[in-house]
């Protein structure tokens, strides 16, 4: 089978630097070694699959305002793997706009808009973020709506402060 999964990875301060309570979530890097495993799982099941990387936080790429394409949709695992330890470290949290964002460029991507010929039979979003959004206009239901609507999967994998497993994690960014 083929198909498109977006990895979006949290690029916000409160990963590997100082200044918020429980900071830094993931100052070994964790998401980089998380994003490596599934690419090379994902591509040792399903080989058509292709995959895109996008980081959220304070940088953006073309066509987008929070988000930023480090690897457009690709079936090279080496690449996604190789751009994956460029991910950054910096600024505010914008996962509702990002997600968003990341929704409608999915969706783009899967009704052929960029390519005519491919027809994926799956699709599927995976995110990992540390925490609640921080800076976002979009709110977390506008997010599961459009989703819902896109009939695209999200997926989330909860980084410090935003996963119930350790103490003194965040009521809010995991209800939400």
């Amino acid at each position: 089978p083929s198909g498109d999964l977006l990895l979006l990875s949290d690029g916000s301060a409160s990963l590997e630097n100082h200044g918020c309570p429980g900071c830094p979530t993931d100052p070994a890097r964790h998401r980089v070694e998380a994003i490596s495993v599934l690419a090379k799982s994902l591509h040792g099941c399903a080989a058509d699959w292709r995959i895109g990387l996008m980081e959220f936080g304070p940088r953006s790429s073309s066509g987008f305002t929070d988000s930023r394409m480090l690897v457009d949709y690709t079936t090279d695992t080496g690449e996604v793997i190789a751009m994956s330890d460029s991910l950054g470290s910096d600024g505010g949290t914008p996962l509702w706009d990002s997600l968003s964002e990341s929704l409608d460029a999915l969706a783009r991507q899967l009704d052929g808009a960029e390519d005519d010929i491919w027809e994926p039979e799956g699709k599927g979003l995976v995110v990992l973020s540390d925490g609640e959004d921080t800076m976002s206009y979009t709110s977390v239901s506008q997010v599961v709506s459009l989703a819902q609507g896109y009939r695209i999967p999200v997926n989330v994998v909860a980084l410090g402060a935003s996963s119930d497993l350790g103490d003194g994690y965040s009521s809010a960014a995991v209800s939400e």
